[in-house]
């Protein structure tokens, strides 16, 4: 992953030159494949995945150096309504594969990104193409959620249907590969025919292009196993399957969908998968002592390593932090998981 150190210095107070960043955040666990005083390119692994962006590894640079941290603005859309766009209906016809499907419509003109966001996506080796595209493509890079859009002029029905292809179903994907598709990948659908490969990549009939006025912003959640097996099937891996795979969060659907336009907007959320849901906090056994799930002991931490560690004294003053220490004495606790390290939020 390719981060624009000035980019990052907007979220975060980095009180050190690029360099020292660089070996700063190799010796806490990130491999650094290159870096110069502009970019620092990250080797980010599977079990990281709220470090995909730069909100992420903001977060770990305040804990690095005890820094201030600053959230990407965002405009406050209010509250949702399913019923609140009357151009588009979004149906999930598939709950378990996508528990949540936000959409939002927005009347655009289609041209050439600024050069300061053309410039930043270059620097993220992500080649600018129009102003919405690359608007999908720097919330992937800022928040971590993937986002794509449609031309909603070119969706028949204007409907949005999240299903199953059928066995043997063509879709005409970006790049230009006409895909054959079978009954275990999840399509995003119109009335008549499939229009993207869920959480991989869009379809060329629903594409925006220059003569595009309306477009539809999808941002969802995919089962992670879903998005790997039809990536892996047709051999087509892209920024948004990388992210899905690796687990972004359920809840960054939402603020993918109003992170920078100001569209009307609908939010289709379904009750998660149990075998998915958060584990319930419960309290750790008088008897054994041992901890369960969202349970401790404060200055222990879940699972092997560090358990029974010292308590943190800067735990309680950045919230930020990935250590879930609780200076209380000898007083049992039950805490909640941070919601940005849950495999499933």
């Amino acid at each position: 992953m390719k981060v624009l150190v000035s980019w990052l210095r907007e979220l975060v107070d980095v009180p050190v030159s690029a360099a020292q960043l660089a070996r700063d955040l190799h010796m806490a666990g990130f491999e650094v494949a290159s870096a110069d005083d502009a970019v620092i390119d990250f080797e980010i692994t599977a079990n990281r995945p709220d470090c995909l962006s730069l909100t992420g590894l903001a977060r770990e640079v305040a804990t690095r150096y005890d820094s201030a941290r600053r959230v990407p603005a965002h405009a406050d859309l209010g509250p949702v309504s399913p019923d609140s766009i009357e151009a588009l209906r979004v149906t999930i016809e598939d709950a378990v594969r996508c528990p949540r499907y936000c959409a939002a419509v927005a009347d655009v003109r289609i041209g050439p990104s600024p050069s300061w966001l053309a410039e930043r996506l270059t620097a993220a080796g992500i080649r600018s193409i129009n102003n919405i595209v690359d608007v999908t493509n720097y919330v992937l890079l800022e928040l971590g959620h993937p986002m794509h859009a449609f031309d909603l002029d070119r969706l028949a029905g204007r409907h949005l249907r999240v299903r199953l292809a059928r066995n043997g179903e063509a879709l005409k994907t970006l790049d230009g590969q006409q895909r054959k598709l079978d009954a275990e990948m999840l399509v995003i659908a119109d009335e008549a025919r499939a229009q993207a490969l869920a959480g991989v990549m869009g379809g060329a009939d629903s594409e925006v292009s220059s003569a595009t006025r309306t477009i539809a912003i999808e941002s969802a959640w995919f089962l992670p196993t879903s998005v790997r097996r039809t990536s892996k099937t047709l051999g087509l891996s892209t920024e948004a399957s990388h992210a899905l795979r690796a687990r972004c969060g359920f809840r960054g659907a939402a603020r993918g969908a109003g992170a920078r336009v100001r569209p009307a907007r609908a939010d289709r959320r379904r009750d998660r998968p149990p075998r998915l849901d958060r584990c319930q906090p419960r309290r750790a056994s008088p008897a054994s002592g041992t901890a369960g799930a969202g349970a401790g002991r404060p200055g222990a931490r879940r699972g092997g390593a560090g358990h029974g560690d010292p308590p943190d004294p800067d735990g309680p003053r950045l919230p930020h932090r990935r250590a879930r220490r609780l200076p209380l004495g000898g007083v049992r606790a039950v805490v909640a998981e941070l919601t940005w390290r849950a495999m499933w939020t």
